[in-house]
């Protein structure tokens, strides 16, 4: 069994009333942490989900280290990103704008979807991620690189698993 596999669930138990596919979660959780319950990001994010303090607040996480309790945060926190996105036509659009709003921001990528409404483009993941230097909040724009690195990878281990 690979460590990642300790957790499925866990996923499985936290998804499963919702619209998010479990198999995205765990390549999620790879991403962020390795499946490493105790991982600290270089920015100071962590668990296995990799919640900095007014994420992990908002979403009631207290223990950090636990493994459920990150994942139920998670899972929610992705899913409340998915529900904030809901003029998004198609799912796997949507489902990877959810994972870059996790991982950026919200603002951004409304910014972005705003910015291809303007254009007349279509709402596609492939169109915000194009618009996304240009989508700043309060004067600062994501990582751009970074951001398309953590969709595309969380995409690609996901698509492994189906």
């Amino acid at each position: 069994m690979k460590a990642a596999d300790r957790f499925d669930s866990l996923i499985k138990f936290h998804t499963n009333a919702t619209v998010l596919p479990w198999e995205l979660v765990k390549a999620q959780m790879i991403q962020e942490s390795s499946a490493n319950p105790r991982a600290v990001s270089p920015a100071g994010a962590k668990g296995l989900m990799q919640f900095m303090g007014p994420a992990a607040q908002d979403m009631g996480l207290t223990e950090f280290w636990n493994p459920e309790e990150s994942i139920r945060a998670g899972v929610g926190y992705l899913l409340r990103q998915w529900n904030r996105l809901r003029d998004v036509p198609f799912t796997s659009d949507r489902l990877k704008m959810a994972l870059a709003s996790y991982n950026c921001g919200l603002g951004y990528i409304l910014k972005a979807g705003k910015l291809c409404k303007e254009k007349s483009w279509e709402l596609n993941w492939d169109n915000v991620s194009e618009l996304l230097p240009g989508a700043a909040v309060r004067g600062r724009t994501p990582d751009v690189a970074q951001v398309r690195h953590y969709v595309n990878k969380i995409w690609e281990n996901y698509q492994e698993r189906l």
